[in-house]
């Protein structure tokens, strides 16, 4: 009897996850733009809010919420956020606590890091794929609560910990 009830309150909990992730994809259409097209920025960028770039950045990207590249866009770095899609050129890792979506023309060379994953026909992946279990995304949403997106995000001890966190020894599977 506790063997079914703890695999239902993981199945609840994995329908939970599952629910917020479609949430984040809907709200990518209401994502303001950051950083626009023919702008160049180099540096750590850190935000609480979603955002969409069009440019050129080198450095770390943070967002707790949704991170939209552009099919314009280039990014050399790595992107941590809540969600992430993919329609230009990322050269760098993916930490992501949602749905990473590598969409036609998106192209992705470095690690990625997610509880879901999906890529359109006409991706470019030069890729791991790590999907996260459950456990460690509650453990990873814990850790992204105590980031300060006004710090020297790249330089704090928390952003270390949670780039650590998504040690490939923390997933289900990687493809």
């Amino acid at each position: 009897m506790m063997a079914g009830l703890s695999l239902k309150k993981k199945l609840t909990e994995q329908n939970k996850l599952q629910t917020n992730a479609i949430i984040i994809e809907e709200n990518f259409a209401r994502t303001p733009i950051v950083i626009p097209e023919h702008s160049f920025i180099k540096g750590c960028l850190s935000v609480l809010s979603s955002i969409r770039i069009e440019g050129y950045l080198e450095g770390t990207l943070y967002s707790k919420e949704n991170i939209i590249i552009d099919d314009s866009a280039e990014v050399i770095g790595n992107i941590i956020a809540g969600g992430v899609t993919v329609s230009g050129k990322i050269t760098g890792n993916i930490y992501c606590l949602g749905k990473v979506l590598i969409k036609n023309g998106g192209s992705v060379e470095g690690k990625i890091f997610s509880m879901m994953f999906q890529n359109e026909e006409g991706s470019n992946l030069s890729s791991s794929v790590s999907i996260l279990n459950i456990e460690s995304i509650e453990n990873l949403r814990a850790i992204n609560d105590q980031l300060n997106y006004k710090s020297d995000i790249v330089n704090a001890d928390i952003y270390h910990r949670l780039i650590e966190a998504f040690n490939p020894s923390n997933t289900k599977n990687s493809k």
